[in-house]
């Protein structure tokens, strides 16, 4: 089983949650949040990088995924992306997130660090 920390589109509402048909494959252990990190928004999805200063947050959703098939094509669209895997520590305990070393150029820096806040919900990309 793998412990996902999702911030973007692998959210519930969003494309990729239902893309991985997440519903069915994994389980929703509800909203937390990882200190430690800056939330990116680059248009259609958003970007994580993380930071040394632990005032700074991201909320996102923890999924337990069992189907390593599932979890190795998010990582696999993820790196396809730039992402890389990292391993952090949530308020709901560890998981596997993904994340950029820095922003891009042009990356608008989300200061609440939920992007649902930014995009509503919709079904923008992570």
């Amino acid at each position: 089983m793998t412990r996902l920390f999702v911030y973007g589109t692998l959210r519930q509402g969003y494309y990729n949650y239902d893309r991985f048909q997440l519903a069915r494959n994994a389980r929703y252990r509800g909203v937390t949040v990882m200190r430690g990190a800056r939330l990116f928004d680059l248009g259609q999805y958003p970007c994580m990088v993380l930071t040394s200063d632990v005032c700074r947050q991201v909320v996102g959703e923890l999924l337990e995924v069992d189907d390593e098939t599932i979890v190795d094509e998010i990582r696999r669209m993820e790196e396809e992306a730039g992402y890389r895997t990292a391993t952090v520590d949530t308020a709901a305990g560890p998981a596997v997130t993904f994340v950029f070393d820095r922003p891009p150029a042009g990356a608008v820096e989300v200061a609440s660090g939920d992007w649902a806040e930014v995009d509503g919900g919709s079904d923008g990309g992570e």
